[in-house]
């Protein structure tokens, strides 16, 4: 069976990313602090959600799925704008906990809001139960492809 461009996974997935990226980008909260966060907003949502857990740059590396460079450019570029601190842990003067600032956590919840309202345009005219399967099929294809590595 052949399959044109259209019907490739990777080349939807890839689709649906850019256009998620372009509308995240362009949020109203992110237009508005004029920041470039673009998805850095969703590492600050998550640290944000996980304020009370020790974070650490390997977690967010495994958790988004990017490497450990990319992250501490990330991070660094976080950091300029004063979204996270990096504490050192006692003991352990390699290993840094990512902690989000006060700055981070106001708008966070913001942030959040907006990205659930894009998340229903994506989603709109699906069941409850064809969002469940949607989001189960992706995770399903991360995990097989990160097998891969």
């Amino acid at each position: 069976m052949t399959f044109s461009k259209e019907d490739i996974v990777g080349f939807q997935i890839k689709r649906l990313n850019s256009i998620f990226s372009r509308r995240v980008e362009n949020l109203p909260i992110l237009t508005n602090l004029k920041e470039q966060l673009g998805m850095n907003a969703f590492i600050l949502i998550y640290l944000v959600d996980h304020i009370n857990d020790i974070v650490y740059q390997n977690d967010l590396a495994n958790r988004f799925s990017v490497t450990k460079g990319t992250l501490s450019k990330i991070l660094s570029n976080l950091e300029l704008k004063e979204y996270i601190e990096r504490a050192e842990i006692y003991g352990d003067k390699r290993k840094k906990r990512i902690i989000p600032t006060k700055k981070a956590i106001e708008i966070a919840n913001d942030i959040q809001t907006e990205i659930a309202q894009v998340n229903e345009e994506i989603t709109k005219g699906f069941t409850n139960e064809e969002k469940y399967k949607f989001i189960e099929f992706i995770k399903r294809a991360i995990s097989n492809i990160k097998e891969k590595r």
